[in-house]
């Protein structure tokens, strides 16, 4: 029944969540996602149902049994409410960007543009041409973004908005120097603006300035302490510089502000886990499985927490569980091996071997077969996989890495 009353920051935490991770927007469209509250979801369910009997012309009872629906894994179920509460009022707002924002979040990109576009039609403001702009970077169609976003520049409550999105744009067409010209004048007007310092942090991080990124991320978390994008981005940034307890605080602060921010709470399992925490890796994984039940990412990230506390059953059917389903994928075949290395020698190796069948480039894969020629004794195997590789690779930075282990392993220290 709380979801009655906060629809509209329903819909926000889904914007939240594609801008996180556009390509991974369908792993938002379960549990956790929208805050809907636990309990009792058949009586919910039912209350929801009576509303829309109740007033079957309602377009905020529709979308409750939507959002319901939605929210509790059941985003099939979803979208005939959704539909409906279009059908009884084309022009409601709410309607319309929760109809863009299921069709976004359960990979079906192109069914949106149809509602963000009657959304300008409805209510031609700033903030519903920024919308469309937005599907349209992210559909990879940024030429008919630009138009969008210069017209809501020139409205000064949306000015700063449109402008950073210009300047993501020009970064994306390789002109980073207009790019971080429009954010300076952003900062400029605004020196406290989150959203530039997080688009300023992530365009300084790609061009490998780690310092200056990591201070634009921190002034941009001070800026808004509650911004769950801000927390993603530090997180990311301390990530890639290595400051493992520093990311793992980042994502965590991300999580609490938004239980439903999947690809957050992901990235903090994956720290745990390389931390060695499996236990609390593990309990995340389930969390995030339970919000991404079909997301082949968070599957195996669960297999990874099982394996490394001990639960190696379990790990061992939910790859088996995910090779039957994409056979040809080369990092679960990976993933097996380093599974079966402890208990089945020969169906370590057969794996690897069907990883480096499948993309004969695999460094790991490679790795893999020699670790085990070495432990089986046949160092010439061993030296002649790795020389052939070399020769085929010279100027490979890992390939050299592993022929100077495979080597060091050999006792052929020169």
């Amino acid at each position: 029944l709380a979801g009655l009353k906060d629809l509209d920051a329903a819909v926000s935490d889904i914007d939240d969540a594609i801008e996180m991770d556009p390509q991974s927007a369908h792993s938002f469209a379960t549990l956790g996602m929208m805050r809907i509250s636990k309990g009792q979801p058949a009586e919910a369910e039912a209350a929801f149902k009576r509303a829309v009997e109740v007033d079957p012309r309602s377009p905020d009872a529709q979308l409750a049994l939507a959002y319901f629906y939605w929210s509790s894994g059941r985003p099939g179920d979803a979208e005939a409410p959704a539909k409906r509460a279009v059908e009884l009022d084309p022009k409601n707002v709410l309607a319309l960007r929760a109809l863009a924002a299921y069709y976004a979040s359960v990979g079906r990109e192109k069914d949106a543009e149809a509602p963000l576009k009657a959304l300008v039609v409805a209510r031609d403001t700033a903030a519903s041409r920024i919308a469309l702009a937005d599907y349209y970077v992210q559909m990879q169609r940024a030429p008919e973004a630009i138009p969008l976003l210069k017209a809501a520049a020139e409205h000064k409550e949306s000015l700063d908005a449109a402008t950073i999105r210009l300047a993501s744009i020009a970064f994306e067409q390789k002109r980073a120097g207009e790019a971080y010209k429009i954010l300076d004048d952003v900062l400029a007007r605004t020196p406290k603006n989150a959203e530039a310092l997080d688009m300023k942090a992530r365009f300084l991080m790609r061009e490998g300035n780690g310092d200056a990124a990591l201070a634009s991320a921190r002034a941009a978390a001070t800026a808004d302490p509650k911004s769950v994008i801000a927390q993603y981005v530090l997180g990311t940034i301390y990530n890639a510089r290595g400051n493992v307890d520093e990311a793992i605080a980042a994502f965590a602060e991300a999580v609490r502000l938004n239980p439903g921010a999947v690809v957050a709470k992901a990235e903090l399992a994956q720290l745990q886990l390389r931390r060695g925490d499996a236990r609390t890796a593990l309990q995340l994984s389930q969390e995030v499985v339970r919000q991404a039940p079909q997301d082949p990412g968070a599957l195996l990230l669960m297999a990874r927490a099982q394996a490394g506390s001990g639960d190696t059953k379990a790990a061992e059917d939910k790859l088996k569980e995910l090779l039957q389903k994409n056979p040809n994928s080369v990092q679960l075949h990976l993933e097996m091996a380093a599974l079966q290395l402890s208990k089945d020698r020969a169906g370590a190796r057969k794996e690897y071997d069907r990883a480096f069948d499948l993309d004969p480039n695999s460094v790991a894969a490679l790795a893999g077969l020699i670790a085990l020629d070495l432990s089986d004794k046949n160092p010439a195997a061993a030296r002649a996989s790795v020389e052939a590789r070399v020769r085929k690779s010279p100027n490979d930075p890992t390939v050299l890495l592993l022929a100077a282990s495979t080597y060091a392993a050999l006792h052929d220290e020169a």
